[in-house]
């Protein structure tokens, strides 16, 4: 128990971290990082001191957080995704949308941003070389490697994005890499986190793999049958031992559980200390009080805590390099640590801003390619840093030249640029690739004025400039990027990417000349319609286009259809009415009506959906029309459903109505009195129901027009009652599990169990450690309820008044991703988007439960309210 507390600073806005140095204390604080200074040293701030401002406050627990520093003296700390910040510098604007990692520089008071991405980031730990790593609390792909310019899910503006190295493994909160001689040999090098949610705290290995690493969940270390137990943060202490964070509460919903149920707990909280046993816990480490020598010392330690604080003091006390590098001197070359130990001498003089004057080449040289791959990504800040990071990209070892490429693009500088793309003279893996695009694109402003100017850039290797200017996506870029692809040496996914980024970017003419030379090439024509599909100017002798329509390969001639209908080339007319009548298949048989529509032959698409036809080209031709003008095609449609037997053709004429404002309204007048087929009515029900949008008469007409019966979601509360104890006394979470992975039920469509599944909805791996019964039954229900935090339907409304609507993938600077209810990621154009609303509606249907009996509904309630709080086989 503690014998005294002495308030520092009082009248803060929820200060999330708190980081003591000499002088004071740096805080993160809502909207604010602040320096509370303590000039008297009386343990009591007397000025605050505002470093930035501008952070995002609209979702209090995704505030800025987690201060952490490292040995080279920047420190992290951390956003969430509801959080947009906007912050001004004397270095410049920062910008960050959404969540990310940021890199502050206390004493120029620099800040910028490390890593994009995450739902809710909480952990960042860094190794025992440096490398970062960081977990997620509302995202279950274990740990993340986050280096340099990563990006993850969600991140907004990334053109591309990164997984976690554990997908489908449950979200965790905090994290902390294992070391020092307490604990167990075995656990060295491990990362801890907490499944919080499945009330245990989980140990994983990180291993090295290419440039990244690989890891796996190994064990469980701690473990509660009780439900309160949510460790929520990690750290080691200065005794070796393990401390871990316990929030203890039974619910943690976000806000699935009301925020005054009585299960909600207010007042408790603790710290549990993990030792290991028949371990003596280790005698604290004298930092304050240490001599300089002692300091340099414990910069040997294997605990990572004494490494710290005593790089923390060295900086306090500003030692010279003369001093780091008498301490060099003294260091035994024969000891198996001693390249780490001149890596410490190497981080502690950057942490000073100290001339390195040759302490970066030990490490540099080091054998060990962990050491080597540290050193790089320090040594960019090094006057003498482009020297080194261009021998760096040509390193034997993967992860060594993804740190040169990182430092590269961080030094921003054409002399950088001209260098990076050497990496690409060796095996390339995803994260090079990934650094190697970042560093292109976000040094563009360095290297593409060059070009034009008619300078060498890349080293006027071909390749590289290839590789640049297909991913850079700059107008500036197209003129070379033409030209690289006339001398004909490019092949295969490169020509593919080179050909559709000059489509999406090329100035009319230089499309032209690419649907002219797809004449010798038609295989190139998919790559231009995807590329068109952001660039609407028409080239010249755009009619070339409707010559591809005769092609004996199906996805030429649906892209020339596409090409037809976007550059609307009347003359096509004749050609894609034989294509439309020939096709076998629902996708060309769409593109050929589309491309009828796009031109405006309404005519030819009423006789294509007359009598006689194939319900496959009726369906076409009817949706088709339907997206263009949903009234005068809604009483064909609703014709056309009363004879269908094909589910899925049902599905693609709700869909082409639901995609227009007005047209459920039209279709459920259409409907009216009709008779359908039971399946085609439950296909076109939960279309509907699963679209986000608010369509109540649609899906009544539907249910009344298929006599489906669904299931009363105004379940009494004490037939709820009733149905929750018959699930705790007689449930099946066997025959439960066989419910769930029924197609009819779609569950596996949208949500992962264990790994498996759709991507849809929200992971219910863990569901019944955070998610009380009640909860649970209601979102089966009623899913529109309550939507959980991260899942909204989002309704994207296009130019054309059709409407895209779905889950939110991320924006990028030239389109808005949306998984649309089937999964498929639909790709907006921002110049076709209008506006982005949140539907309250959620994407779940209701009525997903209308076919089971009540012992059914029992048992699948077992089987949920079971997930992810069985007992830990440890």
């Amino acid at each position: 128990m503690a014998d005294k507390h002495t308030v520092f600073a009082e009248g803060l806005t929820v200060p999330h971290s708190v980081m003591p140095v000499e002088g004071g204390a740096y805080v993160c604080s809502t909207t604010e990082v602040l320096f509370l200074a303590d000039h008297d040293g009386d343990d009591r701030a007397d000025e605050k001191h505002v470093i930035f401002s501008g952070f995002g406050n609209a979702d209090v627990h995704h505030m800025i957080h987690g201060l952490r520093w490292s040995p080279w003296g920047d420190m992290f700390f951390t956003q969430s995704i509801y959080i947009n910040s906007f912050i001004e510098t004397v270095h410049g604007p920062r910008r960050l949308n959404g969540s990310g990692v940021w890199r502050f520089r206390p004493e120029i008071e620099r800040i910028d941003v490390f890593s994009r991405g995450r739902v809710n980031p909480w952990g960042h730990a860094l190794d025992y070389h440096g490398n970062s790593f960081g977990t997620d609390g509302a995202g279950g792909q274990g740990p993340y490697d986050l280096f340099p310019g990563s990006a993850f899910g969600t991140a907004v503006g990334a053109p591309r994005v990164l997984r976690g190295l554990v997908p489908g493994k449950p979200k965790n909160t905090g994290s902390e890499f294992m070391t020092g001689r307490h604990i167990p040999s075995r656990w060295h090098g491990s990362l801890l986190g907490n499944d919080f949610r499945a009330n245990r705290t989980v140990r994983y290995s990180i291993e090295e793999s290419g440039s990244g690493f690989k890891s796996q969940e190994v064990e469980t270390v701690l473990h509660s049958s009780h439900r309160s137990y949510r460790p929520v943060d990690i750290k080691m202490g200065p005794d070796g031992a393990v401390y871990i964070v316990d929030w203890y509460n039974p619910i943690i919903d976000h806000g699935e559980v009301d925020f005054h149920h009585p299960l909600r707990d207010k007042s408790h909280g603790r710290i549990w200390r993990l030792t290991a046993i028949d371990q003596p816990l280790l005698d604290w480490p004298v930092i304050a009080e240490a001599t300089r020598e002692e300091l340099f010392t414990h910069l040997t330690s294997p605990e990572q805590y004494t490494r710290t604080q005593a790089n923390r003091e060295l900086v306090r006390r500003k030692v010279a390099r003369t001093d780091i590098g008498a301490w060099v001197r003294t260091l035994d070359a024969k000891d198996p640590n001693h390249d780490h130990h001149l890596l410490e001498a190497f981080w502690l003089a950057i942490a000073l801003n100290l001339k390195s004057d040759g302490l970066e080449n030990g490490p540099l040289r080091s054998a060990d390619p962990r050491t080597r791959a540290a050193a790089v990504r320090a040594v960019g800040r090094t006057a003498e840093g482009l020297d080194h990071l261009a021998a760096a990209v040509h390193d034997d070892h993967p992860r060594a030249r993804l740190a040169a490429v990182c430092a590269l693009r961080g030094l921003g500088t054409k002399e950088a640029t001209d260098v990076v793309l050497d990496a690409l003279d060796h095996d390339v893996d995803l994260n090079l690739d990934f650094a190697l695009e970042m560093a292109v694109r976000d040094t563009r402003d360095a290297w593409l004025p060059a070009m034009q100017a008619g300078k060498k850039v890349f080293g006027g290797d071909a390749n590289s400039l290839s590789y640049a200017l297909n991913k850079v996506k700059d107008k500036r870029a197209i003129e070379g990027l033409v030209e690289v692809i006339s001398k004909g040496e490019l092949k295969g996914e490169a020509l593919d990417n080179a050909v559709t980024t000059v489509a999406s970017l090329g100035s009319p003419e230089q499309v032209g000349s690419l649907l002219q030379k797809a004449q010798d090439n038609p295989a190139w024509l998919p790559a231009i319609e995807q590329g068109v599909q952001y660039n609407r100017k028409e080239p010249p002798l755009k009619s070339r286009a409707m010559m591809f329509l005769n092609s004996k390969v199906a996805d030429v001639r649906i892209a020339a259809a596409g090409l037809c209908g976007i550059w609307k080339v009347n003359t096509a007319e004749d050609l894609l009415v034989k294509g439309a009548s020939r096709a076998t298949t629902i996708e060309e048989a769409l593109a050929m009506s589309r491309a009828l529509a796009g031109i405006g032959a309404t005519t030819r698409l009423g006789q294509l959906s007359g009598a006689g036809q194939a319900p496959l080209q009726q369906v076409a031709a009817v949706a088709a029309a339907a997206r263009v003008n949903p009234s005068a095609n809604a009483s064909k449609a609703g014709q056309l459903l009363t004879v269908l037997e094909d589910p899925a053709l049902a599905i693609v004429l709700v869909e082409s109505f639901l995609s227009r404002p007005e047209g459920p309204e039209l279709l459920s007048k259409a409907l009216q009195g009709s008779r359908l087929k039971e399946p085609v009515a439950l296909a076109a029900n939960r279309s509907a129901a699963a679209s986000g949008r608010n369509v109540p008469g649609l899906l009544a007409t539907l249910n009344k027009a298929g006599d489906l019966k669904p299931v009363s979601s105004n379940m009494s509360p004490g037939d709820r009652r009733k149905l929750i104890v018959d699930v705790r006394a007689s449930g099946s979470a066997e025959r439960g599990e066989q419910i769930y992975q029924r197609t009819a039920m779609a569950c596996t469509t949208c949500h992962l169990v264990n790994g498996k599944g759709g991507k849809l909805g929200p992971d219910l791996s863990t569901l019944g450690s955070y998610m009380i019964p009640e909860s649970i039954l209601e979102s089966l229900l009623n899913p529109s309820t309550d939507i959980k935090q991260g899942y909204e339907t989002v309704v994207v409304t296009r130019k054309d008044q059709t409407i895209v609507s779905g889950l939110l993938q991320r924006k990028t600077d030239t389109s808005v991703l949306v998984r649309d209810p089937s999964g498929k990621v639909v790709s907006i154009p921002t110049g076709e988007v209008v506006k982005v609303d949140t539907s309250p509606v959620s994407l779940m249907p209701p009525g997903l439960t209308a076919s089971l009996r009540r012992d059914e509904l029992v048992d699948l309630m077992t089987f949920l309210t079971t997930l992810g709080v069985k007992p830990a086989q440890e």
